[in-house]
């Protein structure tokens, strides 16, 4: 089990690491809520219309951006809606005051590991509660590595998700490991069908390319 908002099998992870999570019901108190939005499809519709900066048009438009099965973003919508986290009628969050407590608890979570990066300038956590990889000459040398290689800081591109792109351009100016290196750190969309090979806590591309 890694360290993250979500376990392997896309349950929420309640551990040490995660003292935010532990708190989960004080600011969320509902069970409900936890059974809603811990799995890795609802999690990620959810985390899609909290973070996006425009509204979807339809739940098909979502599964596109975040290139998902349509029909297994449909069904997690649904679930999402019958328990008032979503709109019944729109794609976005819902007015219940379940969803004002979901939305607080992550914005809240999310402005945490924000924070523990720029002050640790260890960025994985982020990485793995906003869906993202690392590409370009930074992942070629950490992928292709091999003993005696020179490795260090190169050029690289996080590849994320349209919904969640303006979290990450915010977040490579904020948190100072990556704002320091200017124009080496750029962000763009994910590859379809992308592999990804976790390295020292990190995602990479699993063919990288420059």
């Amino acid at each position: 089990m890694r360290e993250g908002v979500l376990d392997r099998t896309g349950r929420f992870i309640e551990d040490q690491p995660n003292l935010w999570l532990a708190k989960f019901l004080d600011y969320v108190p509902s069970r409900d809520a936890g059974n809603a939005v811990g799995y890795r499809i609802p999690y990620n519709c959810f985390l899609a219309l909290l973070l996006s900066e425009v509204e979807f048009a339809s739940r098909y438009q979502l599964a596109k951006e975040l290139k998902l099965n349509y029909v297994s973003t449909y069904s997690a919508m649904r679930s999402l809606a019958r328990r008032g986290v979503i709109s019944e009628d729109r794609v976005s969050i819902g007015t219940t005051e379940l969803a004002t407590h979901l939305s607080y608890w992550f914005k809240r979570y999310l402005a945490i590991i924000v924070e523990q990066a720029r002050i640790t300038e260890d960025t994985s956590r982020i990485f793995k509660t906003v869906s993202a990889y690392i590409d370009g000459l930074e992942a070629i040398q950490r992928v292709n590595y091999e003993p005696g290689m020179p490795v260090g800081p190169a050029p690289m591109i996080i590849r994320t998700y349209s919904p969640y792109l303006g979290f990450w351009r915010h977040t490579i100016q904020t948190v100072e490991h990556w704002a320091k290196r200017g124009e080496q750190v750029k962000i763009d969309l994910a590859k379809k069908g992308a592999k990804i090979i976790w390295i020292a806590g990190l995602p990479y591309a699993q063919r990288p390319i420059a």
